[in-house]
C-alpha cells in the first residue's frame, strides 16, 4: 500500500472513530430493517424491479429519457433508439406506480443517499475529502 493511502485510510479510522459507534450501529440497524422490509414483498416484474435495484428509479428514468446522442454516447453497446425508451421509461414508471416493492427500494436508496450525504457534511470528513487531511 502506497504511503498515502496508508495516512488516507488512518485518517478515514479517525473520522469513523469521531462520529462514533452507536451513530454507526444505528445507521446499520435501521438499514437493516429497511432491507427486511423490502425481503418482504414480492414483486411482479422482477426484470424491472432489478434495474430499480441496480441503478434507482430516478436514475434510471432519467438515463431514458436522455437525447439519442448523449445516449448513444454513454452507453455506445446498448442499442436503444428514443421509441423503444420511452416505452421502456412508460413500463417502468406503471410498474413502480403499483409495486410497493420497487417504491421501498427506492425509498431505500434515497435514505442511503441522504445518510451518505450527512456523512461527508461532517466536518472532519468534509476537511479530508478537500484533500487537507493531517499536517
Amino acid at each position: 500500500m502506497p504511503l498515502g493511502a496508508a495516512t488516507l485510510e488512518a485518517e478515514w479510522s479517525e473520522a469513523i472513530k469521531a462520529l462514533g459507534p452507536k451513530i454507526l450501529l444505528s445507521r446499520r440497524i435501521e438499514e437493516s430493517r429497511r432491507v427486511k422490509r423490502i425481503d418482504q414483498k414480492d414483486c411482479s416484474v422482477p426484470e424491472i424491479s432489478r434495474m430499480i435495484e441496480l441503478f434507482g428509479h430516478d436514475f434510471l428514468v432519467e438515463t431514458l429519457r436522455l437525447d439519442d446522442e448523449v445516449f448513444a454516447a454513454v452507453y455506445p453497446d446498448i442499442p436503444l433508439g428514443r421509441a423503444a425508451r420511452r416505452v421502456l421509461e412508460r413500463m417502468i414508471r406503471k410498474h413502480y406506480e403499483q409495486c410497493i416493492r420497487c417504491q421501498l427500494v427506492s425509498e431505500n436508496h434515497k435514505w442511503a443517499d441522504d445518510e451518505l450525504t450527512n456523512l461527508f457534511k461532517q466536518a472532519s470528513v468534509r476537511y479530508m475529502i478537500a484533500g487537507h487531511g493531517r499536517e
